[in-house]
């Protein structure tokens, strides 16, 4: 029979919390505000407290079914109304108050009615599984309904009225519990107080924990994904299961179940930060295993020690107030939408944790004496595992596209110096148009340019970054090639480009070279690297890089790998490595180990140097002064930032930069295509133009796909929207060891 209540637990807990895979579509459809979404989730459990005290109490005097099952009337008529909640926002506030009030008179009792059915030492753990898979399932369901099927705001509450109907005609037949009918119900003792007062400090973030993942982090990364709603609900599932995953934990953790729960949860909350500063959708998974870890022990150990603490008279109403105290986590995602206006959302996180980690204290501090034991080790080891699991999950989507590990390990010409907490703290100051809020202009390229010489014997097309076809005295070179809808490993995750490539990649004709300049995925992209496999052209790249290019399916006879100073001939094109102050990797094994590098690009009549990623550094002059002066430079001027000014150079030392190597002509790269940095998107391109005029520089500033010859460069035509930006007397970038 406890099977029947444990499917109306799950059904009502799938009502609870499908509702957060559904946020992103209110907020896409109905244009709500973070503070609106917050407060309709809020709204539940303003509902829910109520519906946890009144239920309570009034089990312990009438039994459990008599509470449960009305209350499983009102969550089904509080999801119907929520389905015409394209109507407005008050509609769906009523619903979510409504659907709380419901869930906490299913929930309460409906536990301890688990509980009498079966045993006090597995009916928490059934009830925790029963809540945790509706929560988990709900919004996975939800998800794939909301992003594949129409009326996305309105079919998931029809199915979920009927899943909850079916489990309320199977749980009508359920009996009243005999232990319920034969004790009396009473008041709480100072016993009872003590023990759930024991339990304050934590009970919490039995539910704060999850949301993490339910309502903080998807918002974060929906820029981020391809599909936001169907990858919210994955990893509200992935939540879920990570907290099904180490019910069997608890048994054997006993009363130190919740601590060993939050010190878990804690450490996902810092790692959703570090995810939040990155901007990774895939860490996000690896935040779930933790946070929902730490909520089905948090959970389920809370509950068993009042269910096995507190005398059978009050046990109803003192679950009630224990899921009351859980409950209030919810209200974090508004607390943490309201912070982050101000101080940002990784520091808003980061204050989560400071505060998950206060708790933990003040619950040790509290805890009654138990017996010490290795059970602690046990909980790390199993922990462990699960992010592990996690984390290989994680990974699996674009493992190949982390490359090839090579056990070396390079230098810079002068040491790197970065700042991690400015970085950390450059978040809360990142500009609201790093991003273009407006199609950005792109010349569509005309194959047929390609077939005919250029007049000058040097033409240059920027196709946006650091991708660039350079035509030099009769030869074709492609720079730092990137084709790909996102940047980074995954076909589903990573910054998006702002436009697609101004010319197929499959009509660009004969090229003669693919010079790589590093392995950073904005630079070294494995899927664009896997369509060259048959072409009929060298691949120069810095040592290192060319164990890349061999896994990636490029063939070792047309792979030159360069140390700095070095150089191939191409025909009569020579191309020598050029050093350049960065860095390399595209996972943490390999940081550093497979060099960075310019090059300049020697031909019969013409010189033309690509600075690579790079920071200013002295050996510039060398460059210069060994293979220039230079016909053009392209030279980076964006993804810069006080907080590293070494590895990205500014606009301002960009051209310093040209003018140390002896350019006549400069090409401003690695901008406007896809967003690295805090700064404006147009930001780079606006300092480096003032800057070129104060210098006394010339200057091009194509649109992406627009090509131009060096020999009589275009006026600057400013095709980017005005907006606010800093400028390098603001906001200095200035390379360390240098100035």
């Amino acid at each position: 029979m406890h099977r029947r209540v444990e499917l109306l637990l799950l059904s009502a807990g799938w009502g609870a919390n499908h509702f957060a895979s559904l946020l992103l579509v209110y907020r896409a459809r109905l244009a709500f505000s973070p503070t609106e979404l917050g407060l309709l989730f809020g709204a539940y459990a303003v509902g829910l407290v109520p519906g946890l005290l009144l239920s309570g109490r009034t089990s312990d005097r009438r039994g459990r079914r008599a509470v449960v099952l009305p209350a499983a009337v009102v969550a089904i008529a509080a999801s119907l109304l929520l389905a015409f909640g394209s109507h407005g926002f008050g509609v769906l506030l009523a619903g979510r108050f409504g659907y709380g009030l419901a869930m906490g008179s299913v929930m309460s009792p409906g536990s301890v009615w688990v509980t009498e059915l079966s045993s006090t030492e597995s009916g928490p753990r059934r009830a925790t599984l029963a809540l945790s898979a509706g929560f988990g399932l709900g919004p996975l369901v939800t998800a794939v309904i909301a992003d594949l099927a129409p009326l996305p705001m309105v079919l998931p509450y029809v199915v979920h009225v009927a899943v909850m109907t079916y489990a309320l005609a199977r749980a009508r037949g359920v009996p009243e519990t005999s232990r319920s009918a034969e004790v009396t119900a009473h008041r709480l003792t100072g016993h009872d107080v003590r023990v759930l007062a024991e339990l304050l400090p934590i009970a919490p973030w039995a539910f704060a924990l999850p949301t993490i993942t339910l309502a903080i982090l998807p918002g974060i990364m929906r820029s981020h994904v391809e599909r936001p709603v169907l990858y919210t609900g994955f990893v509200i599932a992935t939540t879920l299961l990570a907290a099904v995953a180490v019910q069997p934990l608890t048994k054997r953790l006993g009363a130190r179940g919740d601590r060993v729960g939050l010190t878990i949860g804690a450490g996902g909350i810092v790692l959703a930060a570090v995810t939040a500063k990155i901007g990774s959708p895939a860490l996000v998974f690896a935040v779930a295993v933790l946070v929902g870890s730490g909520y089905g022990l948090v959970m389920t150990t809370g509950l068993r020690e009042v269910q096995q603490r507190v005398s059978a008279g009050a046990r109803g109403t003192a679950v009630g107030i224990y899921y009351v105290l859980t409950y209030v986590g919810f209200a974090l995602p508004f607390v943490h939408a309201t912070g982050a206006k101000s101080v940002g959302e990784v520091v808003m996180l980061g204050f989560t944790a400071v505060a998950a980690v206060g708790s933990l204290v003040l619950r040790s501090a509290v805890a009654t004496p138990r017996r010490r034991g290795r059970t602690v080790f046990r909980v790390l080891r199993y922990a462990a595992a699960l992010v592990v699991i996690g984390l290989l999950g994680m990974i699996a989507d674009g493992w190949h596209a982390f490359g090839k590990w090579v056990d070396r390990h390079y230098d810079n010409p002068e040491p790197l110096q970065n700042d991690f907490w400015m970085a950390l703290s450059g978040a809360r100051s990142a500009r609201a148009d790093v991003s273009p809020r407006i199609p950005v202009p792109v010349v569509v390229m005309d194959p047929r340019l390609l077939a005919t010489p250029p007049p000058s014997g040097l033409r240059v097309s920027w196709l946006g970054h650091s991708t660039m076809i350079v035509e030099i005295d009769g030869h074709r070179v492609l720079t730092d090639p990137v084709w790909a809808s996102r940047i980074g490993p995954f076909e589903w995750a990573g910054p998006r480009p702002w436009f697609e490539p101004p010319i197929a990649l499959e009509e660009l004709r004969d090229v003669d070279v693919v010079v790589i300049s590093h392995d950073h995925y904005d630079h070294l992209d494995h899927r664009t690297i896997e369509r060259m496999r048959d072409w009929n052209t060298k691949f120069v790249v810095p040592q290192g890089v060319g164990a890349h290019l061999l896994y990636f399916g490029i063939a070792s006879s047309k792979i030159v790998e360069l140390a700095w100073w070095e150089h191939v001939a191409i025909g009569d094109l020579t191309i020598t490595s050029t050093p350049a102050r960065h860095a390399a990797g595209r996972a943490a094994i390999d940081d550093d180990s497979k060099l960075w590098s310019g090059f300049a690009l020697v031909g019969p009549q013409h010189r033309v140097y690509y600075s690579g990623d790079t920071g200013l550094f002295r050996a510039m002059h060398d460059i210069g002064a060994r293979l220039g002066p230079f016909d053009l430079t392209m030279i980076e001027v964006g993804q810069y930032d006080p907080a590293w000014p070494d590895w990205h150079i500014g606009p301002e030392q960009a051209v310093l930069a040209h003018q140390w190597v002896g350019g006549r002509v400069m090409l401003p790269v690695h901008w406007g295509k896809i967003p690295l940095a805090y700064h404006g998107w147009t930001e780079p391109i606006e300092r480096a133009v003032a800057a070129a005029a104060e210098r006394g520089v010339t200057l091009v500033a194509p649109r992406p796909g627009q090509s131009f010859e060096p020999a009589s460069p275009p006026a600057v035509e400013r095709w980017w929207p005005t907006i606010p930006w800093k400028t390098g007397a603001q906001a200095p970038i200035r390379s360390s060891h240098t100035e």
